[in-house]
């Protein structure tokens, strides 16, 4: 079926005027939902938002891609026959996927978006979703916050965090070996055998109650001591996943590489939140916008694979699946002018959008939006409509919406925030 962009508003508007997208939830009872791993999927570069997510054919305004209005499981995706992949994506899955329009990141800076959209905040020593998450539902696992690309701010709760990246920490945990200057760099290496490194593993276990004996009267003190013996026995069972990576890890590694990752390590207990990131896409389009049809097929193709293999996979809980226990945030810092420029590009625009999948959340839903000129429209927080006495949807709303979706209590770390309740029905 094809909609004109009128026609798919005025329906959707009245839909929500009915009350289509439910009842309203208070903060509270969003944290009765029980606890759902995290994976966040950022997009480096800043997507046009024009091409699937947001709509906007037919305007003298706004330079839109070819394409059509069409209804692609239950959602107003714009359709191309350049782009199945996309149209695949949520002919799949679109019951199980809520976009999010009309995000503000109030900036046009790379690395200023990136923290807004991810952490909720304009300060880089906060700590994103990603880690929040972690450590709210998963601090005690061997590794709580698994970045596998740059844009992961893990802050204040560094502790829990552990990267890959050009120095990768995650080969420095897996052996301890790639940790020291290479073999052939002159210097010895000490590599004990199985009887030496128990003898030494004893020694540390040792001091360690030692100075729990003579300095462990306190509680910080005694704490201290029990998270440095944690830490021991969660560099232990970290090593039992060396297979899950590959032998070189870097922050270019592949997508599909890297969702596989994400779904190993919370099926299997090693992480609870994953950051995942297309930083090979080059979404930066101020020259040749038509990039972005290609670069999306190529994103659209690897979220597939990654909710494909979530829905096969089982949960924890009896008769679930990982994908229901597991939200998936997909997000870009930001998107791209209305109009191309004399390169055929589009600048940096502060308006957004994002998918969010699963989770055991509502789906085939869009929430908030954006008018003639790609400008946020103030929203009604409960439903996500749009309404003209509404409120614009900031970065901080949509960050907490994802803490309340996936059961943190979000003003313990967005203090006088409203979360995106839409998001949980």
């Amino acid at each position: 079926m094809n909609l004109s962009r009128r026609q798919w508003l005025s329906g959707a508007f009245g839909a929500v005027g009915a009350g289509l997208w439910g009842m309203k939830r208070s903060g509270a009872e969003a944290q009765q939902r029980s606890p759902k791993n995290l994976i966040l999927l950022f997009v480096q570069g800043g997507w046009d938002i024009t091409y699937t997510f947001d709509p906007k054919p037919g305007l003298s305004t706004i330079d839109a891609p070819e394409g059509a209005i069409q209804e692609v499981g239950g959602l107003p995706i714009f359709a191309h026959a350049s782009r199945p992949k996309a149209r695949a994506f949520f002919e799949a899955h679109g019951g199980v996927t809520t976009i999010v329009n009309g995000i503000q990141v109030q900036s046009i800076n790379h690395p200023d978006c990136a923290k807004r959209i991810l952490t909720g905040t304009a300060s880089e020593t906060n700590p994103d979703v990603g880690a929040m998450t972690a450590y709210e539902l998963g601090r005690d696992l061997p590794a709580p916050y698994l970045a596998l690309g740059p844009n992961a701010f893990p802050g204040h709760l560094g502790s829990i965090a552990v990267r890959t990246g050009a120095v990768s920490q995650i080969q420095g945990l897996i052996d301890p070996a790639r940790a020291f200057p290479p073999a052939d760099s002159g210097h010895q290496r000490f590599a004990p055998s199985p009887a030496e490194a128990a003898l030494i593993e004893a020694h540390v276990r040792a001091g360690a109650e030692r100075v729990r004996a003579t300095r462990g009267q306190t509680g910080y003190n005694t704490r201290r001591v029990d998270d440095f013996l944690a830490s021991l026995d969660r560099g232990e069972r970290f090593k039992r996943f060396e297979a899950a990576f590959p032998a070189e890890l870097s922050f270019a590694l592949d997508l599909s590489v890297q969702t596989g990752i994400a779904v190993r390590a919370l099926r299997e207990g090693l992480s609870h939140s994953v950051q995942c990131e297309a930083t090979f896409f080059g979404f930066d389009t101020h020259q040749g916008n038509e990039a972005q049809g290609p670069l999306g097929e190529a994103l659209f193709e690897a979220l597939s694979g990654l909710v494909d293999e979530l829905g096969q996979t089982p949960g924890k809980a009896s008769g679930k699946t990982m994908l229901e226990e597991t939200v998936v945030v997909v997000a870009s810092e930001m998107g791209r002018t209305p109009k191309l420029n004399e390169a055929g590009g589009k600048d940096h625009w502060p308006v957004t959008s994002a998918l969010v999948v699963g989770g055991d959340l509502p789906g085939g839903r869009v929430l908030g939006g954006t008018g003639d000129g790609l400008e946020a429209l103030p929203i009604d927080m409960q439903t996500g409509a749009v309404v003209s006495d509404g409120t614009l949807l900031s970065y901080s709303n949509f960050a907490a919406g994802i803490l309340e979706a996936v059961g943190v209590e979000a003003s313990s770390y967005l203090s006088n925030t409203e979360a995106l309740h839409a998001l949980v029905g």
